[in-house]
């Protein structure tokens, strides 16, 4: 699980380089923009961040996985916990930059995706944080 806090942190990270800008879409776009300029940007076990999207909804991260080291199967299988860590780690980070992006988030009414997808098969698995969850984090990020 300890790669879940690696790239975890290193999304806030680039998200967060953007500063300050006046508009909340804007702020985000710029993010997403951030985000593609680094990838591919590549994790531990396996795990490469391929980039960012922003839609209507959510703040989109896309992420391939190495088959060949852990197959899809292995994720699906703790997918639960594996939510529940990165959550965890979202709400442990209260620093001034990620309270900024939750509220931000919050604001726009969006949420978080993040996609992985085999490196072989293409196969598929997500993790998602409505936007009532992004509203959680922000609070626990607050206190």
């Amino acid at each position: 699980m300890k790669r879940i806090n690696l790239f975890t942190t290193a999304v806030l990270a680039i998200v967060l380089l953007t500063g300050c800008i006046d508009n909340n879409r804007t702020m985000l776009e710029d993010a997403v923009e951030e985000i593609n300029a680094e990838c591919p940007m590549d994790f531990e076990e396996g795990i490469t961040m391929t980039g960012g999207e922003l839609t209507d909804e959510d703040m989109v991260y896309f992420y391939e996985f190495d088959e060949d080291l852990h197959g899809i199967e292995e994720y699906v299988d703790i997918l639960p916990s594996l939510k529940e860590e990165v959550y965890n780690n979202l709400t442990n980070e209260n620093s001034d930059d990620s309270v900024e992006l939750y509220r931000v988030l919050v604001e726009e009414g969006m949420g978080i995706r993040y996609i992985f997808f085999g490196s072989n098969s293409g196969a598929s698995f997500e993790l998602t944080f409505t936007p009532d969850d992004i509203s959680d984090i922000l609070d626990a990020a607050c206190d």
